[in-house]
Formats: structure tokens, sequence, C-alpha cells
């Protein structure tokens, strides 16, 4: 599980949906900007109650992907703030393709090796 410190308060949104780069996957967008005030990378996910409906399924997308972050900290770079917005398919994708779009994302963004 990623540390608080990891992860992005709601205050930060508005920073990054305005100054953000954007990158686009088939399941996925991420939204990327340089962290001013640390070192370290923070990550956010957010799946809109209106592209999935049930809030068990909305959490467990948010889990998976933390935890596929988690998995792979030591490969992505540091000072940045990461923020993913999922759509409507990603909720029927096996773990495997669920991660690989994740790192897909990144890699799009060269902030993984």
């Amino acid at each position: 599980m990623l540390s608080q410190e990891r992860r992005i308060s709601q205050g930060f949104f508005n920073q990054i949906l305005k100054e953000g780069r954007s990158f686009q996957t088939q399941n996925l967008s991420l939204r990327v900007v340089l962290r001013k005030d640390s070192l370290k990378s923070a990550f956010s996910f957010v799946v809109p109650a209106k592209i999935v409906k049930k809030a068990v399924l909305r959490n467990f997308l948010k889990r998976r992907g933390r935890y596929v972050i988690q998995k792979h900290l030591s490969k992505i770079k540091e000072g940045y703030f990461c923020a993913f917005f999922f759509k409507k398919e990603i909720s029927k994708l096996p773990f495997l393709v669920f991660e690989q779009e994740i790192l897909d994302s990144l890699k799009k963004a060269k902030l993984i090796e």
C-alpha cells in the first residue's frame, strides 16, 4: 500500500488539471506535473462514479492501481505528481493487462526506465 506522503491530496488537483501534461492509453489517461514542494513522486487514481457505478468496484480499482505503483516504485522517477483517470473498460481487464496499461502510460510520460 502506498504511504500517505506518496498520495496526492485534493488541494493539488487544480494544479494538475491546469498545468499537467496528458498521456493517453486505451483504458486510462495520465496527467503529470513537476512537483515543486518535494522530491518524492505522488500518485492518485480517479474512477468517476459515472464510469463505475458501485463504490466497491471503484475502491477495488484504486487499490489495484496503488498496488501496481508500489510494486514498481523503485523504477519510477522522483519529483512528479501523477494522476491516473480510469476509463470505462478498465474494470473488465485482467490484472496483468491492467498493470501493463499503467506501466505503458508511465513509459509514455518517460517516468519509468
